[in-house]
């Protein structure tokens, strides 16, 4: 099992054929999930992440359960 921290090092491990990746940084496996989540795309990534930061500012108004994910 290969562990990583950030992205060069994940994409390296997957290059290489490492079937079993553990990724160690909090804030790198959420970044990962939310480029998962949001198929990839930088633009519904910053969509996404502008709805997070409304909800969390109390300015956004769409029901609670369209925010929701699993990890």
């Amino acid at each position: 099992m290969k562990e990583v921290k950030s992205k060069k090092p994940f994409l390296e491990a997957i290059q290489n054929g490492e079937l079993q990746i553990k990724i160690t940084d909090p804030k790198f496996l959420m970044a990962c999930l939310v480029a998962e989540e949001c198929e990839n795309d930088k633009g519904n990534v910053k969509k996404f992440l502008t709805t997070i930061l409304a909800r969390k500012n109390h300015t956004y108004t769409q029901d609670e359960v369209q925010l929701k994910t699993g990890i």
